[in-house]
């Protein structure tokens, strides 16, 4: 849970901005991992 912000940050922008996921998404990032966005 310490990474859900982060998580929730790059969702939200990538949701509204009608993105997708993959264009927030860092596979070196662990919260960032598309896995675990969507």
């Amino acid at each position: 849970m310490q990474d859900l912000p982060l998580s929730v940050t790059a969702v939200l922008p990538a949701q509204a901005c009608n993105i997708g996921l993959a264009a927030v998404a860092a596979p070196e990032v662990r919260a960032l991992t598309l896995s675990r966005l969507s």
